[in-house]
């Protein structure tokens, strides 16, 4: 692999582990905000195939009513 492409794939990598850094600490903050009822449902349907914990976690979550 040419240098300039070596780099270019070292820099996408690090910005995707940026990233994953990123939505590891957005997930962290959701689970910390739900309910213990939400997080049971997560749980619970996270034994579906193909359903992880992003996606059960906004299945099970129902956000705050905000009054206008």
């Amino acid at each position: 692999m040419p240098p300039l492409q070596r780099r270019i794939m070292k820099e996408l990598l690090a910005h995707l582990d940026e990233l994953n850094a990123h939505i590891k600490n957005l997930d962290d903050e959701i689970d910390n905000f739900m309910r213990p009822e939400e997080k049971q449902a997560s749980q619970a349907i996270q034994d579906v195939t193909g359903i992880g914990n992003t996606s059960a976690q906004a299945i099970g979550w129902e956000p705050p009513v905000v009054a206008a």
